[in-house]
């Protein structure tokens, strides 16, 4: 199975029926490459070349890489490269410079957290409510962004969303991802994984 470097996705993923696990692990896996590349990039059009090649490799279904290796399990799940390019185009958005702007981080948010949200569900044999995922996204980047005023917006956004979302029809490994990151939007802080607050989430 696919190994993820993201530990509050590690541990989520350990509460995804094993029967779904691999795909699941599979879409996760690519967003975190997507983030790594995203973060490593100075020029938006380096940047840009780079997430085209992983749309055209997703299209054409070409291997070679650990990641386009593991996304089998989601072609089978009928999980397709324009479903994914949706998320692509979300990270697309902080190709941008800083600061980044309201409508920016709506779009990221809607197709990084929504897309990626809906489709982990969709493998969960669920559905998701874009609110979460759209939470679960813009505190991930709020609290690693560089610029104060863009960081202070998305957790601000990541407010807003987060109260409109319905965690009881979340499936629970995506709610388990929700519920790590609540406190850290109320705090504006990455939060301490304690054993109190990992089993809190599995509520």
């Amino acid at each position: 199975m696919t190994v993820l470097s993201d530990p509050d996705r590690s541990f989520a993923l350990d509460h995804v029926p094993a029967a779904q696990r691999d795909g699941v692990a599979a879409l996760w896996a690519l967003d975190e490459q997507l983030g790594q590349l995203v973060a490593s990039t100075t020029q938006p059009p380096l940047g840009q070349m780079r997430l085209l090649w992983w749309r055209e490799a997703l299209e054409t279904g070409a291997r070679g890489h650990p990641v386009l290796e593991a996304m089998t399990s989601l072609r089978t799940a009928g999980i397709d490269a324009r479903a994914l390019g949706i998320v692509i185009d979300g990270w697309e958005e902080l190709l941008e410079p800083l600061p980044l702007g309201d409508d920016q981080l709506a779009r990221y948010a809607a197709f990084r957290g929504g897309q990626l949200f809906a489709l982990s569900a969709r493998l969960l044999m669920g559905v998701c409510p874009e609110s979460s995922g759209a939470a679960w996204a813009l505190a991930d980047f709020g609290l690693r962004c560089s610029d104060p005023g863009t960081s202070a917006r998305a957790l601000e956004m990541a407010r807003v969303h987060l109260s409109a979302a319905d965690l009881q029809k979340t499936p629970r490994p995506l709610r388990i991802l929700v519920r790590l990151v609540r406190n850290d939007i109320v705090a504006g802080r990455r939060m301490a994984r304690t054993p109190w607050r990992l089993l809190r989430s599995i509520a």
